[in-house]
């Protein structure tokens, strides 16, 4: 099932916020791993995450995947 986003229109959403937190304490921590721990979600969540910010910004915000996070 494919997921419909709205483009960004300046507007900030509680789960806007959530997601940027959650894209910042990724950052922060230097990897998915690290953020697992200190959000106490999953992997899949926090992946999810970003991938929804990503989505509504229209824009790629990190690399990911074997080679880790950059």
């Amino acid at each position: 099932m494919k997921k419909e986003f709205k483009a960004y229109t300046g507007q900030v959403t509680d789960i806007d916020l959530r997601q940027f937190r959650i894209f910042k304490t990724v950052v922060d921590c230097g990897g998915f791993a690290a953020a697992e721990v200190a959000l106490n979600i999953s992997r899949p969540a926090i992946s999810m995450a970003v991938s929804d910010l990503e989505a509504r910004l229209k824009m790629t915000l990190c690399q990911r995947g074997r080679a880790g996070f950059f």
